[in-house]
């Protein structure tokens, strides 16, 4: 429940207009920045993998290393594959 507090209890009238101007201003810049880093040629194919879930076996082979992260045939870890973390 908000509890009302009239203009004249606040330090500085408009002072909550104004953080609520800056926290806005940084919400869109950080949604820019979250964008500019997303699109990015180099990274393209990390966001596409978000998007659909998987990766080309090329991409896979150039981004990470078949002896840590085995995959078998249907596409699931494989059995003897230890956790991530652990050499």
């Amino acid at each position: 429940m908000a509890t009302w507090i009239p203009e004249s209890a606040s330090p500085r009238p408009g002072a909550a207009g104004r953080s609520f101007g800056l926290a806005g201003v940084g919400l869109v810049g950080l949604v820019i920045a979250h964008v500019y880093f997303a699109v990015r040629p180099e990274k393209w194919w990390i966001t596409k993998s978000m998007i659909l879930g998987w990766i080309t076996r090329r991409q896979y082979l150039e981004h990470h290393e078949p002896s840590r992260w085995p995959v078998t045939s249907t596409g699931r870890p494989a059995a003897n594959a230890k956790p991530a973390g652990q050499a």
